[in-house]
């Protein structure tokens, strides 16, 4: 939601913000690896910076190791598109496409330390027990690393919102079928003030739209991408509203931008990279859980603000039942928001052109029965099941991501017209009232629901009997239905 650890909040319907903001798909941890392999300074800098200093570095000291926990970074030789950065340059440049990385302080490169925990550390030493600013844990950052680290935060933290980064492969100037100039545009993160319907929309008209000071007019970019044709994980830096960068990308190819989804911005493409990336994402080789999360919330996400039509993210949910694998983050995004679309909907039924509406429901019901959750319900492969498929018998050691998952699948796809689904959760449900078996507390809360919300009145019947048990008497009449539905769905 890769893009690393695969992450997604703790309910289908929270795993993306209404607002569109990126969800983090780091995780929130405090130890020093996890600041070792997750953040972009720590880790994603550093390399960056390894990389580029090894070709000006004795043989001896470039061999030296990286820096912890940049494997996660680095497994297929992570490399930038740099031609021959210049290793003395000190400065930071809002006209360069890329960053120049300066030798000073950077001694903690060659010796295999983490320049982060480096600056971190003399943050604290040197500020302990004082009142303290922002600026000035930039200010240690920046001498630990060698990097213009205010300036690039600078365009974070003094201005609001985040960026949507646009991506469009164009012939490169050589001529060569295996060269494609990637074109990276940036704009804010909202409908445009002076909005012209249709795509694309131009970078030169919105760019500044938040603004008519020319300072806050962009954001510093970090981007991590990758090509088809290689597991390397590219990286370059802009600042202007657009950079252009030379890769080997193949005819037909695609690339695919903030993978590993380090960056905390909104990623669009043009049309025939949507389409490839739709193909892709069916095999988990090419596009990982986390990647394929991250696509599917910004396609979504920027359907909110006008910049794409709902169905690329419809095209995108098609790959879910196409890869059998139990990933818990692309599903949480894709059911969060195929559930508000639903319910939206079904809204909509009720009021004028209901009929219309009520056809629409129905069929995005049967899209997802059909094409996505049928069939991964049918053919994930469970480790240590000897047999396929995803059902409400849970074993203790399953992994926390499949546990996780189950309850969240298989009530959404119960909602969302899997009827199958539903009869079952009932069968379950009597089975558990007969004392024919018990619950597993990972799939109380979703059999519960599936049988009351199945419309059948003995399910509710002994749902309520369960509930009475538990309050040791009788429910009133007139708290009888809500006071035992927020039981059921807590």
């Amino acid at each position: 939601d890769d893009y690393s650890s695969d992450d997604s909040s703790d309910d289908s319907d929270d795993d993306s913000d209404d607002d569109g903001e990126p969800s983090s798909a780091t995780g929130s941890g405090s130890s020093t690896e996890w600041w070792s392999k997750k953040s972009h300074f720590g880790s994603a800098t550093a390399q960056l910076q390894q990389q580029v200093k090894q070709s000006a570095l004795p043989a001896a000291v470039a061999a030296a190791p990286a820096p912890a926990g940049s494997e996660l970074l680095s497994t297929s030789g992570s490399s930038t598109q740099d031609s021959d950065p210049a290793p003395d340059s000190d400065t930071f440049d809002d006209d360069s496409d890329n960053i120049t990385v300066s030798t000073e302080g950077s001694e903690g490169l060659a010796s295999g330390q983490d320049v982060f925990l480096t600056g971190l550390r003399s943050y604290l030493q040197d500020l302990a027990y004082q009142n303290a600013s922002y600026t000035q844990l930039w200010g240690h950052l920046e001498k630990a690393s060698g990097q213009p680290v205010r300036d690039m935060m600078n365009t974070w933290t003094l201005r609001r919102g985040f960026p949507i980064v646009s991506v469009a492969l164009q012939p490169a100037p050589s001529g060569s079928q295996n060269q494609q100039l990637i074109q990276f545009d940036q704009v804010p993160y909202h409908a445009p003030r002076s909005y012209m319907v249709g795509l694309p929309f131009y970078p030169e008209m919105y760019c500044n739209d938040w603004t008519d000071d020319a300072q806050d007019s962009s954001w510093w970019i970090p981007m991590a991408f990758k090509t088809l044709g290689s597991n390397t994980v590219q990286w370059h830096s802009f600042s202007n509203c657009s950079s252009n960068i030379t890769s080997s990308v193949p005819h037909n190819g695609w690339v695919m931008a903030n993978a590993g989804r380090y960056g905390f911005y909104r990623v669009n493409y043009s049309e025939p990279l949507w389409n490839a990336l739709a193909a892709a994402a069916a095999d988990g080789k090419h596009v990982s859980s986390i990647d394929f999360a991250g696509l599917l919330d910004d396609a979504y996400s920027l359907s909110l603000v006008r910049q794409l039509n709902i169905t690329v993210f419809l095209s995108l949910t098609k790959a879910l039942g196409e890869r059998f694998a139990p990933e818990r983050a692309p599903w949480g995004i894709a059911l969060g928001w195929l559930q508000r679309m639903s319910d939206v909907l079904s809204t909509a039924a009720y009021g004028a052109n209901g009929d219309k509406w009520k056809g629409c429901l129905a069929n995005l019901k049967k899209y997802v029965t059909d094409e996505l959750t049928t069939p991964f319900i049918a053919k994930v492969q469970v480790p240590g099941q000897a047999e396929p498929g995803l059902s409400f018998k849970v074993n203790p050691k399953d992994s926390p991501e499949l546990r996780m998952m189950r309850p969240q699948v298989l009530t959404a796809a119960g909602f969302l017209g899997h009827q199958q689904i539903m009869d079952e959760a009932v069968t379950v449900l009597k089975q558990v009232a007969a004392g024919q078996t018990v619950l597993s507390p990972d799939v109380t809360k979703a059999v519960y629901s599936l049988a009351v919300g199945s419309g059948d009145s003995a399910a509710y019947e002994t749902v309520q009997k369960l509930y009475e048990q538990v309050i040791g008497g009788p429910l009133s009449p007139s708290s009888c239905t809500n006071t035992m539905w927020l039981w059921v769905a807590g």
